[in-house]
């Protein structure tokens, strides 16, 4: 497209350039003859009678091709006239209003012996500039002529390697087709086959068989098509169906084959999920099985954990726990007496969620049994015992944050050891607070021989009326509202003083709620448990 461009550049400009030296040389011309003519007219004309002049002027316009002449005496009077009777033809007229046909008029003055004797004025008509218009038709003829062949060349071409792609993507579809495990298949408006094809028909059939031109009806047991398939895909609709032939299972696409707007046919491609269903039903056993174990681990989980707070002579109990799973690593124990004098608090957390801290938690809940009471003389000592065990049980990295209090009611005491994480807080009557944030290491997290005598120290403090102590797990403080922004400590702290008005079980449902309102709907990823003690 580029030469053309540049050919009809070149084209218009040869074009200009021969109509203005074409029109200097038609001016020069009729100046030239103007001349000529009032030389021979000087020499003779002024002898002979009007008659004889006008006759000799009709010829000299004739000969000199003008079209009209006017000879004068030097006075202006008229010796000679000459004019052509007027051409009246609209082609011509045409070309003269489009300006295609010009009159170039000329004077002259005529000498004779070296005296100016007269005027000479002819009109000529410039005939030949209507080529012009010609020539220009025919040059843009051209360029068009050789813009439709090079462009019908252009086409041919394009035409040709379309068809070659189309080809190409004929064969590679073919052999796409024939190498899959897939049945690629074509049906006409009276359920007959036109093309059925693929490997899938071999994992049906040992043997070839000859589906071409036989009808759905006659083969709907060599293929995993149907009648009302078909009938539903010939009425317009596009789905799929799974469907079971000589024991392999085969999703079949369907979908109307259309010529403008009418449904001329069917075509569909049947791939093979026989795989694919028996891994799903072999999923699915697995899904059930699994959900059968975690039964069982919630179950064991479950039944260590207290169903209701205990009762103990002038004290009140709240508590909750939620896991995050179906299942949890956080332990509550409590070990009562008959006469609801003492009792002794187990707040613990495994570390992780789900079956394996719930199994951790059981196996904790053996060595706190066998290790501390509510009699034991320090819960400090007991405490070195526990690690020792829980060291050895537990899979390394695995440990148990713990916090252990024993209540005395008659002596409103409360002797504690804390190997947590979370701190304990104790909310008193006069609207103070005591925040037990220092402790050893959590249980089965170091070696025995790393431990030292100060490791685990066991401290006891008064209570007083409407004292409150608050324990938590730190599932409490991983959860993340939507911006991801956590819980900070000192916000649940406050969370429970503003609530202190509230009894024990009200504060930790309160709290709860809270921290559920924060989450916004987000994913828990931890457990959450949540003690809450007052001395009434």
């Amino acid at each position: 497209m580029n030469f053309l461009f540049w050919l009809s550049i070149a084209s218009l400009i040869l074009l200009g350039g021969y109509i203005v030296l074409h029109e200097s040389r038609t001016r020069y011309a009729a100046v030239r003859d103007t001349a000529h003519y009032g030389e021979l007219l000087s020499s003779y004309l002024w002898n002979i009678d009007e008659e004889t002049a006008q006759e000799y002027t009709a010829i000299i316009a004739t000969e000199g091709e003008f079209k009209s002449i006017s000879v004068t005496h030097s006075d202006g009077a008229l010796f000679a006239n000459y004019r052509e009777a007027k051409n009246k033809g609209e082609i011509r007229e045409f070309l003269r209003s489009m300006g295609l046909i010009r009159d170039i008029e000329n004077t002259q003055a005529i000498f004779y012996r070296g005296k100016r004797i007269g005027d000479i004025t002819t009109l000529k008509e410039n005939t030949n500039i209507y080529t012009y218009f010609y020539l220009l038709l025919t040059i843009l003829l051209i360029i068009a002529s050789m813009t439709l062949i090079r462009v019908g060349k252009a086409n041919k071409e394009h035409q040709i390697h379309l068809e070659h792609d189309l080809s190409e993507n004929r064969e590679r579809l073919q052999t796409v087709v024939s190498a899959s495990p897939v049945i690629a298949f074509s049906l006409d408006r009276h359920g007959k086959f036109t093309v059925c094809e693929g490997m899938g028909l071999n994992k049906l059939h040992e043997k070839p068989m000859d589906i071409i031109g036989k009808s759905i009806e006659a083969v709907h047991n060599d293929m995993p098509t149907n009648v009302g398939d078909f009938l539903r895909a010939l009425k317009g609709e596009s789905f799929s169906e799974i469907r079971t032939t000589e024991g392999r299972s085969f999703e079949t696409w369907y979908s109307p084959m259309r010529e403008g707007t009418n449904i001329v046919g069917v075509i569909g491609v049947s791939t093979d999920v026989t795989a694919a269903i028996q891994a799903m039903n072999s999923l699915n056993d697995y899904k059930r099985s699994q959900a059968k174990d975690l039964q069982i681990a919630q179950r064991a989980h479950q039944a260590f954990l207290p169903k209701s707070p205990p009762e103990l002579s002038g004290f009140e109990i709240g508590f909750i726990t939620k896991p995050c799973a179906s299942i949890g690593g956080d332990y509550i124990h409590f070990d009562t007496c008959s006469n609801h004098q003492k009792l002794g608090i187990t707040f613990a957390e495994m570390s992780g969620h789900g079956v394996s801290s719930s199994l951790l938690a059981s196996i904790f809940h053996t060595q706190l049994e066998d290790c501390i009471n509510i009699e034991t003389p320090s819960i400090a000592d007991a405490f070195y015992q526990i690690n020792l065990r829980v060291h050895e049980l537990f899979p390394e990295g695995r440990f148990a944050s713990t916090f252990h209090t024993i209540l005395n009611a008659e002596e409103n005491t409360m002797r504690f050891v804390k190997a947590a994480r979370e701190p304990a807080v104790l909310f008193r009557h006069d609207g103070n607070s005591e925040i037990f944030d220092k402790g050893g290491p959590a249980l089965g997290l170091l070696p025995s021989e790393l431990l030292n005598k100060k490791s685990y120290i066991e401290h006891s403090i008064p209570l007083n009326q409407g004292d409150t102590l608050f324990l938590y797990s730190d599932g409490l403080v991983e959860v993340e509202n939507t911006a991801g922004v956590m819980i900070e400590r000192k916000e649940i702290i406050d969370w429970v003083r503003q609530d202190l008005k509230l009894s024990p079980q009200q504060i930790a449902d309160s709290l709860y709620r809270k921290v559920i309102s924060h989450a916004s709907g987000g994913d828990i990823v931890d457990d959450i448990s949540i003690l809450v003690i007052r001395k009434l």
